[in-house]
């Protein structure tokens, strides 16, 4: 994981590449913020399996951003067939079950300098850029 800190918070981001193991295709893959730590309150964030340690990457956990594939109904909003993408995340496919997978995910940039961190990405899939 990544870190930015101050005295009194700590901010776990996501590593794009080496925490790929905790993300999927429904969350942006870049600046993903796991948690938040408070120097008094401690851990400041959950998600739906809190606080178990690896939780399905589908569900999340912490403060992920999303930028939606299909409406909540279903419809498809960056598909072409059985392809897709999901921005900031990757190429998407679907099995014969209809479950979604990342088969190419996006290669991010992650700079990181005193006090930031920045992530920066150029994806394209199915017709979408």
């Amino acid at each position: 994981m990544l870190t930015l800190q101050n005295r009194d918070l700590r901010i776990d981001i996501l590593d794009p590449v080496r925490d790929a193991a905790r993300l999927g295709p429904r969350f942006c893959w870049g600046g993903y913020i796991w948690q938040v730590h408070d120097t008094t309150a401690g851990p400041l964030l959950t998600g739906p399996e809190w606080p178990e340690p690896a939780p399905s990457a589908f569900n999340g956990q912490g403060l992920p951003e999303s930028f939606r594939h299909r409406t909540l109904e279903g419809r498809p909003l960056t598909w072409r067939g059985d392809a897709g993408v999901a921005l900031g995340a990757g190429e998407l496919r679907r099995n014969r079950d209809d479950q979604v997978h990342i088969v190419a995910p996006c290669n991010w940039n992650v700079t990181a300098a005193a006090g930031r961190i920045e992530f920066s990405a150029q994806h394209a899939a199915a017709g979408f850029h």
